[in-house]
């Protein structure tokens, strides 16, 4: 018992910046969905758009449950063209995830920690994305998450886990490799490929603005070129 109280009295002032560092990305992640949406009306006025926060998982698979959800920190865009309202499709998903508090450790003349794990649970909202992207038959998958914290510092190991779910860190990703096959034609299995956009400081609403409306002109020039038939 001493030592588990010891652990909490040791974390002190690094948990405290460290939750209101997290807070501020969720904040602004957020905002800038809202506001991304905004921006999408006035540069795609035939389009509606929609914004998502709870996503239920067995509107788009098989479930066990009909109350499975995912809730990724700034939720869901999706476009429906105004003469077929009926056809919905994904132009964005998008996560914050801040990790490290060895940075305020440091300041605080405390010991470093182990490095935590908020990159291991974001690609399980990756992997529901590629499903309902799947579900509903579009080739591409524009999801993204904002990293940051010291943790994701220059020749940290916790960017090399990033590797699983993307290929060049910062670069924007919506689709896939094309599909190869082996000498005995069978297909070889594809990695997973997102957006991944990192950096140690917070980052600023005008920044995640700015990279969600590339990845929803992306988005739309899939929409309107191949899904919707323009």
């Amino acid at each position: 018992m001493n030592s588990l109280r010891k652990t909490h009295s040791d974390f002190g002032g690094g948990k405290r910046m460290f939750n209101t560092k997290a807070k501020k990305q969720e904040k602004y992640i957020v905002a800038a969905t809202k506001e991304t949406i905004e921006r999408s009306k006035e540069n795609y006025p035939d389009y509606d758009f929609n914004y998502h926060t709870n996503i239920k998982l067995s509107d788009f698979r098989r479930s066990e449950r009909n109350d499975t959800y995912i809730r990724p920190d700034g939720g869901m865009i999706t476009a429906s063209p105004k003469h077929d309202p009926s056809k919905e499709y994904v132009v964005l998903m998008s996560e914050a995830k801040h990790q490290g508090t060895n940075d305020a450790r440091a300041e605080e003349g405390k010991k470093k920690q182990a490095m935590g794990n908020a990159v291991e649970r974001a690609v399980k909202n990756v992997n529901e994305c590629h499903n309902i992207c799947a579900s509903i038959g579009q080739s591409f998958v524009p999801y993204v998450i904002y990293c940051s914290g010291c943790d994701f510092a220059e020749n940290s190991a916790i960017r090399d886990r990033l590797s699983g779910i993307t290929e060049n860190i910062g670069e924007i990703y919506i689709t896939q490799k094309p599909q190869e096959y082996d000498s005995l034609g069978c297909e070889i299995p594809k990695p997973l490929r997102v957006t991944v956009k990192l950096k140690e400081r917070c980052w600023e609403l005008e920044e995640v603005i700015a990279t969600n409306m590339e990845i929803i002109d992306q988005s739309m020039s899939f929409v309107k070129r191949y899904v919707d038939g323009r």
